[in-house]
Formats: C-alpha cells, structure tokens, sequence
C-alpha cells in the first residue's frame, strides 16, 4: 500500500527558488520628525498682553497674527512725534522766510553780513532738527507696529510663554 492510499494518483509539485518568491518584509523603526524652521518669537518692545490669538498647538499661517500687545504708549509716542516734527516744520518755514527777507535787506546794505550768517545756522540747525523729528516719527510708527506679533512662517505654536 502506498502512502497516498489506495488507488490515489500522484500529485504534481513544482519547485520554486527561493529568491524568485515575491515576499513583504516590514520594519518597525522608532522615528522623530524635526521641523525645517523653529523660531523664537518675542516682542521687541515693552508692553502689556492685549491679546493671545494662537494657542499651543494651533497650526498658523504665515502672516497670522499670534499676539497683540497694548498699543496706547506707543499711539501717545507717534502722536508726539509727528507733533513735533510739524512744530519743526513750521519754525524752518519761518526761519527760511527770515534769511530770505535777509539776503534782500544785506543786498540793500540794511543788515550786516555776520547778521545773514546767523540766519542762514539757524535753517541749517533748524533742517537738522526736522530730520530729527522724521526719524523719530518712522521709530514710532515701527514701535506701533511691533506692538502686533505675526506667524513668520506656515506652522504649529509648539509652546506660548505669554499670558493675557
């Protein structure tokens, strides 16, 4: 008797190499992602927490603004600059108009040459003044501007050290 058993016909086998064999193999690998850009934000002036608009975790967009600061000081701060740079304005206008009235009066002997010196430093001190001035509005207006802390880049808030 065989082993298959009585009457039973052989059975093909067909043998495969093992490297022709298609198999799936599957690797478990403990991974960490680490982000292109990471950035510190901080406020680049001094100021109280109007307003936090991101939480930790919230994904954000470049230009999103994350936080805002108390912006009276620096309202007060742009006020008083443009006012002085208007004051400055009109004392050059008058002090111009002066040098002008000046030369005409030195051209007709009526005023001395060191007197038309003296007005000619006072515009030029006065012109020194009114750049003064415009540099002090443009730091005020980006002081004002500061008082907003925007996304630099598409993101995740990973952590927040402001609180309201």
């Amino acid at each position: 008797m065989s082993a298959y058993g009585a009457g039973d016909d052989p059975v093909p086998v067909t043998v495969i190499a093992p490297d022709t064999v298609l198999t799936t193999v599957a690797y478990d690998v403990a991974a960490q992602s680490i982000a292109r850009n990471i950035s510190t934000l901080a406020a680049e002036v001094t100021a109280t927490v109007q307003s936090i608009d991101a939480d930790v975790g919230a994904t954000v967009n470049k230009g999103q603004r994350l936080l805002r600061l108390d912006r009276k000081d620096a309202q007060l701060t742009l006020a008083r600059a443009k006012a002085e740079l208007d004051r400055a304005t009109s004392e050059r206008e008058l002090a111009a108009g002066r040098l002008s009235r000046g030369r005409e009066l030195a051209d007709q002997q009526f005023m001395s040459v060191d007197e038309l010196a003296d007005l000619a430093t006072q515009v030029a001190m006065l012109d020194a003044q009114l750049a003064i001035a415009a540099v002090s509005v443009a730091q005020a207006q980006e002081s004002l501007s500061d008082a907003t802390i925007t996304a630099p880049f598409d993101g995740v808030v990973p952590a927040r050290a402001a609180q309201v």
